[in-house]
């Protein structure tokens, strides 16, 4: 689900779970005892404010130079973080490295989107061997000579530095070790973490609240940190701001309760947030692909959750996982969907009011490209749920929806990949199927897995491949999805 989105969607509603860093430092009791960094954001963030600075003071850096400051940056600001926090016990640093096939993909279709988006820049042409304007951050990339380098930089730099950073252990997992740096860091929870320990985890992947959330069980004290960044700073408690330092904490015990809390079944159980987080995968993600009428942006979460409420949470002992097994119990799941299944139509209808009377108040005083899927509707006025054939128009119109059989193959597989960091399963569409087609269909999930193989080298934009940006039902120009045409 889109980070921004998420992030400030939890933290409005929620806004009792943000502590600056700087309430725990000023505690002379507390102690972080482990901080993990999901580093691959640091990179992002470096590479920003370097380009940021070399604009505003004209300077040209080749290649070359300008990588070489990028790492020293990052190096600069990992051990920044680590002496911010002082962990006492273990100090673990977490790049991307190779991704499950599901992420991948998602991968692909990010980088052939940012190509594409970078052709538009209207800026004068720069040289092969000077930067000037964007760096081209697909570089961020297991394999690539940069990450290969930063690797070789980051692993030298924190070697034997316990002594010096005063924590008992430090751990590097570079971008040639297998997996997401998010996993990597809850493999390791789950292996080395005890029940009372105080864990600080930076980063701002919506991935990081969810896998938190996940493991509360085993470690009751997660603190997800990061920056403020701009489109949350207005829902920030007044008394947190201003304190000497722009880190802030979530604290994902309390913000368990909340959900809990905004619930409110009938029969009270803890067991209840397991459903939720399966819940909030039907709003689509990463690996799951988005179905119009569950949307986070307009009211799908509420959906989700008064349906629950209303259809198991009513009902004692009723669950979506099994508390034995932690398998999704289909059925109960269904039973869900088909109360939203039988709004879906007049839901889509309410939402197509609403976008063409936003389009009829376009000045142009807007964004144009931001708000491109807001203006350029064609593919929704011809699905149009007014008319009767609107569910065969919208699989003709998007093309490669996903079939509902493979849609419950995902969400099945992302609910144990969150458990366990092993993914399988993985959708090519972007778009899912519409509920009241998920909901006739069998109540059981399919468990045979499509084999596919994609290398790093797959997955980076090629000048002859062609494709387009699929916005429909989407509020901003970067929530759009790619299709690459065969």
């Amino acid at each position: 689900m889109g980070i921004p989105c998420y992030f400030s969607h939890i933290i409005k509603t929620y806004s009792n779970i943000i502590r600056n860093l700087l309430h725990f430092k000023n505690n002379r009791l507390f102690r972080f005892h482990n901080l993990y960094l999901d580093s691959n954001s640091i990179i992002y963030d470096v590479v920003r404010e370097l380009e940021t600075k070399n604009t505003e003071k004209g300077i040209s850096m080749s290649i070359d130079v300008f990588e070489k400051s990028v790492i020293d940056n990052v190096l600069l600001a990992i051990e920044g973080y680590c002496r911010v926090v002082s962990p006492t016990k273990v100090f673990y640093i977490a790049f991307d490295g190779d991704a499950p096939m599901a992420k991948k993909i998602q991968q692909k279709m990010r980088r052939y989107k940012s190509h594409f988006m970078s052709t538009l820049n209207l800026e004068p042409a720069t040289t092969e061997t000077t930067v000037n304007s964007k760096w081209n951050t697909n570089e961020i990339s297991p394999g690539t000579a940069f990450m290969n380098n930063l690797s070789s930089r980051v692993h030298s730099y924190f070697a034997n530095k316990e002594k010096e950073l005063n924590v008992d252990k430090i751990i590097v997992s570079c971008s040639n070790m297998k997996g997401e740096g998010e996993h990597k860091i809850f493999e390791h929870v789950r292996q080395c973490a005890t029940t009372d320990d105080n864990i600080a985890i930076y980063g701002l992947d919506a991935d990081l609240f969810m896998l938190s959330m996940y493991h509360l069980d085993l470690c009751r004290n997660i603190y997800v940190f990061r920056e403020a960044p701009e489109f949350i700073k207005s829902s920030i408690p007044l008394k947190q701001q201003n304190t000497g330092s722009n880190l802030y904490c979530i604290d994902i015990q309390i913000l368990c309760s909340g959900v809990l809390s905004e619930m409110n079944c009938l029969f009270f159980d803890k067991h209840r947030l397991r459903d939720y987080l399966l819940l909030c995968h039907f709003l689509g993600n990463d690996f799951v692909p988005h179905t119009p009428v569950l949307n986070l942006r307009t009211s799908g979460m509420s959906l989700l959750v008064d349906s629950y409420r209303e259809c198991i949470g009513s009902k004692e002992g009723k669950f979506l996982i099994s508390k034995e097994t932690k398998e999704i119990e289909w059925p109960n799941v269904m039973k869900v969907l088909e109360r939203i299944a039988k709004m879906e139509r007049d839901i889509l209808i309410e939402e197509m009011d609403k976008r063409r009377r936003w389009k009829g108040r376009f000045t142009g005083k807007q964004d144009e490209m931001k708000d491109a899927p807001m203006l350029l509707r064609a593919k929704e006025e011809y699905i149009n749920p007014k008319e009767d054939g609107w569910r065969t128009r919208y699989k003709k119109a998007l093309g490669n929806v996903e079939s509902v059989d493979n849609y419950k193959r995902v969400i099945d597989g992302v609910n144990k990949y969150y458990d366990t960091g092993e993914l399988t399963v993985y959708s090519k569409s972007r778009y899912g199927p519409l509920l009241t087609e998920v909901v006739r269909s069998d109540h059981s999930c399919v468990t045979t897995t499509p084999s596919m193989v994609l290398t790093e080298l797959d997955i980076m934009p090629k000048k002859e491949d062609k494709f387009e940006i699929e916005m429909s039902y989407m509020r901003y120009d970067w929530e759009g999805e790619v299709k690459i045409w065969d």
